[in-house]
C-alpha cells in the first residue's frame, strides 16, 4: 500500500481508481468485441489448413496459448521486479494492439501467422488484466475491497454487455477483420491514458517466492487454497462457454452469428452489470462471502446442466437460460475476487500470479478435456458435465471462513 497523509492518499487513490476503471472499461470493451467470435474465427482459420476434426484443433490452440500464459505467471514476480508493473502493462498493451492488427490480415496471410498472432493476443490479454488488478490492489484497502472490486467488475461488465451488440451490428458474412480492427483501435486508447497516469509509478517490493514454496503456502493457507479452487471452477466454466457455446448455437441450433453475438450474448451478460456492485457492498457490510458464493455455484451449476436438454432454437429461450447461468457466475466471480483480495496485498504477487493463473490453467485443461469428451459423446452433453463441475464448487464455498 502507498503511505502518505490521509488527505493526499485519498486524492491520489480517487484519481488513480478512476483511471483504472477507464482502463478496465477499454480493456474489456476491446476484448468483448472479439471474445465470442474467436472460436468460430479460429475454426475458419484452421479449416484453411485442410485438417479434420476442426473443433478439436480449436481447443488445442487455446491450450497452447494458456500454457504460455501459465509459464509467464509462474515467473511474474521476477518479471515485475525487473521492469515494474507500468512498463509491463505498457509493453503488453502495445503488443496486443499489434496482434489485433495482424489478425485483420486473415485473407492475405498464412493461417500459421494468424494462429501465432491469436496465441500472443490471448497471452497479452491475461497479462493486461493482471496489471490492472495489481494497480487496483495498490490503490484500495481491505475495508472497501468489495465496493471497489464491485465498481471495477461492473465497469468491465458494462463494456462486455455493450461490445457484443456492436460486434453483431458490424459483423456480416464472416468479415471478422472489421471486428479486430475496431478492437485494436479501442485498445490503443489505453496507451496514452496509462502513460499519463502511471508513468513514474513506484512499485512495492514484490515478493519473489519459489514455485514449491508458493504451493506450500497456498496449501497451508486453506482459505486461499479453497478460493483459488473456486476461481479455477469459474474459469473452467468460462472457458467451455466461450469456446463451445457459440459453435453449438450456430451449428446445432442453426442460429446466425449476428444473433448469437448481437442479441443472445448481451442479454446473457447483463447479470454482471445488475448484481456485482450490489453484492460487493453486501459482502462488505452484511453477509460476508460464503453464502453468496454458495448461491452462485448452485444457480450456475443447475442452469448450466439444463442446457443439455434444450432442443428449441429460440433466441428468447437461449438468451433467458444463458442469463440465468450468468446470474450464478456473477455471484461467484464477485465473491471470489472480494474474498481473495481481502486476504492479500499488492506485495503478494506470487499469490496474485497464481490466482490469475487459474484462467490460463482452466483454458489449458478445459479444451483438452472437451476434446477427449467429444470423441466419445455428443456435443450437447458438454453442458451437463460442465454443470456438474460447477456444482462441485459448493464444497469449497461452504468450507471457507468468512471475512466478516
Amino acid at each position: 500500500m502507498l503511505q502518505t497523509d490521509n488527505v493526499g492518499y485519498y486524492k491520489i487513490t480517487k484519481k488513480a481508481l478512476y483511471v483504472i476503471y477507464i482502463l478496465a472499461f477499454l480493456t474489456s470493451f476491446h476484448l468483448a468485441l472479439t471474445l465470442y467470435l474467436e472460436s468460430s474465427f479460429m475454426e475458419e482459420v484452421i479449416s484453411k489448413l485442410g485438417v479434420d476434426n476442426i473443433e478439436r484443433y480449436v481447443g488445442l490452440v487455446y491450450t497452447a496459448a494458456s500454457l504460455i500464459t501459465f509459464v509467464l505467471f509462474l515467473n511474474i514476480s521476477k518479471i515485475l521486479r525487473k521492469i515494474g508493473n507500468f512498463r509491463l502493462a505498457f509493453y503488453f498493451i502495445l503488443v496486443e494492439v499489434l496482434m489485433l492488427l495482424g489478425l485483420t490480415f486473415t485473407n492475405t496471410l498464412s493461417s500459421i501467422y494468424i494462429i501465432f498472432f491469436f496465441l500472443i493476443h490471448i497471452v497479452a490479454v491475461s497479462i493486461i488484466y493482471f496489471n490492472l488488478d495489481l494497480f487496483l490492489e495498490s490503490f484500495s484497502d481491505d475495508k472497501s475491497t468489495g465496493t471497489v472490486r464491485g465498481i471495477f467488475l461492473t465497469t468491465m461488465n458494462i463494456a462486455v454487455v455493450i461490445a457484443p451488440f456492436i460486434a453483431g451490428l458490424v459483423l456480416t458474412d464472416g468479415d471478422f477483420w472489421k471486428i479486430f480492427l475496431i478492437s485494436a483501435a479501442i485498445m490503443s486508447l489505453a496507451l496514452p491514458l496509462l502513460f499519463i497516469q502511471f508513468n513514474g509509478y513506484k512499485d512495492p517490493i514484490y515478493d519473489s517466492v519459489p514455485f514449491i514454496e508458493t504451493i506450500k503456502e497456498i496449501w497451508r493457507r486453506k482459505n486461499i487454497y479453497k478460493i483459488m479452487s473456486s476461481m479455477f471452477i469459474l474459469r473452467f466454466f468460462y472457458s467451455w462457454m466461450i469456446i463451445y457455446t457459440p459453435i453449438y448455437l450456430n451449428q446445432a441450433m442453426g442460429l446466425p452469428f449476428s444473433q448469437i453475438i448481437g442479441i443472445i450474448m448481451p442479454i446473457a451478460l447483463l447479470p454482471f452489470v445488475f448484481f456485482q456492485f450490489i453484492i460487493g457492498k453486501i459482502a462488505d457490510s452484511t453477509l460476508g462471502e460464503k453464502e453468496l458464493l454458495t448461491a452462485g455455484f448452485i444457480i450456475a451449476g443447475f442452469s448450466t446442466a439444463s442446457l443439455s436438454f434444450v432442443t428449441s432454437p429460440s433466441i428468447v429461450v437461449w438468451a433467458a437460460l444463458l442469463f440465468i447461468t450468468r446470474i450464478g457466475a456473477s455471484f461467484v466471480e464477485m465473491m471470489v475476487e472480494t474474498y481473495f483480495y481481502k486476504k492479500i496485498d499488492a506485495t503478494d504477487t506470487h499469490l496474485i500470479g497464481y490466482f490469475k493463473n487459474m484462467r490460463p490453467l482452466a483454458f489449458l485443461i478445459a479444451p483438452l478435456l472437451a476434446t477427449g469428451f467429444l470423441i466419445f459423446f455428443d456435443y450437447q452433453y458438454l453442458f451437463l458435465v460442465l454443470g456438474i463441475i460447477v456444482f462441485s464448487g459448493i464444497y469449497f464455498s461452504l468450507t471457507i471462513k468468512d471475512t466478516m
